[in-house]
């Protein structure tokens, strides 16, 4: 990258490693490496599947003499690798406008599940579904499809623990707008976020 790159708008050419020289690679298991890499403007740092080639797990990105940075969640399903949470930090604050990702809270018998996606326009937003499944001892227990409210990109439900002895929670969420991209016609967007199977504390 000759031009540095803005976090917000250039991920794709931001998290090319072709962009970075690799400065040291550390060996996890015997399908993944620890990547730490840098360029003029960026250091980046994170999991990558030698057997896959794909980036996998969390990445770290951090603008040089700034205090922005970037993390992004992979997860290689088939062929495809998919950013399944995109958090943007400024001075250590989520930038909520441009960031998609999800918080976990276990509250006495409740588990309280957060998701936030970047703000659309009011006439875009179509609906948003969370699907979960409670786990106890890998088998499922309870599981349940659910809407969500919108406001303002951020979506909010409570899942009640009560008799389930639940010690995992899986699922994932979707949010569908809707655009006139070209001569009037209508078309979908679909924001997925995925939670695999994290455990309850």
């Amino acid at each position: 990258m000759e031009k540095p790159v803005t976090l917000r708008n250039q991920i794709e050419e931001l998290m090319l490693l072709k962009n970075y020289k690799i400065l040291s690679k550390k060996k996890i298991n015997d399908s993944i490496e620890f990547y730490n890499a840098e360029n003029k403007y960026f250091t980046i740092n994170g999991n990558f599947n030698i057997k896959r080639n794909k980036k996998t797990s969390w990445w770290i990105v951090k603008q040089k003499n700034k205090y922005k940075s970037l993390i992004i969640q992979y997860c290689i399903f088939g062929k495809d690798s998919f950013k399944n949470q995109i958090i943007f930090y400024d001075k250590k604050v989520i930038d909520t406008a441009s960031s998609k990702f999800y918080s976990v809270k276990k509250d006495d018998n409740f588990l309280k599940i957060y998701f936030h996606s970047p703000a659309s326009n009011k006439d875009n937003f179509e609906s948003a579904f969370f699907t979960w499944r409670l786990i106890h001892d890998r088998k499922i227990v309870k599981e349940q499809s659910v809407r969500l409210k919108n406001s303002n990109g951020n979506y909010y439900t409570t899942i009640d623990l009560e008799e389930t002895n639940a010690d995992e929670v899986g699922g994932f969420f979707t949010e569908v707008t809707k655009r006139k991209p070209e001569k009037n016609k209508l078309s979908a967007g679909i924001n997925t976020i995925y939670i695999f199977n994290e455990a309850i504390k």
